[in-house]
């Protein structure tokens, strides 16, 4: 959260409506991605919300899990019973702050989500590179995302997730 915090404190102050930049991130590989999350769920998100914690705007995704492919999502924040995650931004004083290069995931759509289970300003492995939307039975990195993926068929890319993290 502290690479962020100026940044995010500055835009207020300034009055700007913008999103924060210098943010760097290194490509992972799907085996990386995989070794470096607590959890990765096959999920919907069934509620998005924002919420100030001090002065900073926090997006709140609340998880309707459907398949837990590694890790405990019960070790993640809980809204209401349920497995949450915060990202970094939101709507601040009518203004929408941003992380550049951050996720802006839909309520009610599924994803495949790598995460870390301590609350970073953003726990999802490799900032975005750890979401992949699914729609149709298959599955889509999201658009800045550059892992390239073999097989994009759900059930395929799951098992493959399990074998490249060497867990049963």
């Amino acid at each position: 959260m502290n690479r962020f915090l100026p940044a995010l404190i500055a835009l207020p102050i300034a009055g700007l409506t913008a999103t924060a930049h210098a943010t760097t991130v290194l490509p992972l590989s799907l085996q990386e991605q995989a070794k470096r999350a607590e959890i990765i769920v096959h999920a919907r998100i069934s509620a998005v919300s924002d919420e100030t914690r001090g002065d900073l705007p926090w997006r709140v995704y609340v998880l309707d899990v459907k398949e837990i492919i590694a890790g405990d999502p019960k070790e993640l924040p809980q809204v209401s019973g349920a497995p949450s995650f915060a990202i970094l931004g939101g709507n601040l004083s009518g203004q929408n702050v941003t992380l550049e290069g951050a996720p802006v995931l839909s309520a009610e759509s599924e994803y495949i989500l790598m995460l870390y289970k301590t609350p970073y300003d953003n726990p999802i492995v490799g900032f975005n590179q750890g979401v992949y939307f699914i729609q149709n039975g298959r599955v889509s990195p999201l658009r800045d995302n550059p892992t390239r993926i073999e097989n994009n068929e759900l059930a395929p890319f799951k098992q493959r997730l399990v074998e490249l993290r060497g867990t049963p």
